[in-house]
């Protein structure tokens, strides 16, 4: 399915699923999920599409538990022979956050862990709390705490 019409906001929006400014083909993408608590009380969403590259998903999903700690998980598909800016929300400033790739300890205290796939990770401007990865094709199962 392309996007376009009025799946485009929910692919764009919700799931985070865009090609990068200024590319023509899904062989450079964006994958920006929403940040907790952006879009009301919204606390997953899960959407994929076929491109001509393959399939391109984001499925996320946040979650409070009873004594108040959060969870932010995040699985991201990028097709084979694609690259993808991956945008991790953080609960708290990139500098002290933790994100984890599977049971694989990704981003810690603003550094970057060895990951198969990830090539970079970056921080946004001022007062953004998250992390920005540049993966190639694969599947991404981020998490943060």
């Amino acid at each position: 399915m392309a996007i376009g019409g009025s799946g485009s906001w929910y692919y764009s929006t919700l799931a985070g699923l865009s090609r990068s400014p200024g590319s023509r083909s899904w062989k450079d993408l964006v994958i920006v999920p929403p940040a907790p608590g952006t879009i009301s009380d919204l606390t997953w969403a899960n959407a994929s599409i076929e491109t001509p590259m393959g399939v391109v998903g984001s499925a996320w999903k946040y979650e409070t538990t009873a004594d108040g700690s959060q969870s932010y998980s995040l699985h991201a598909t990028v097709p084979a022979n694609a690259r993808a800016r991956v945008v991790m929300p953080t609960f708290v400033t990139p500098a002290t956050a933790t994100i984890y790739d599977g049971a694989s300890l990704l981003w810690s205290r603003g550094s970057l862990s060895a990951a198969p796939g990830v090539t970079n990770a970056s921080v946004p401007q001022t007062g953004t709390n998250a992390v920005v990865f540049e993966v190639g094709g694969g599947e991404y199962f981020l998490a943060t705490y």
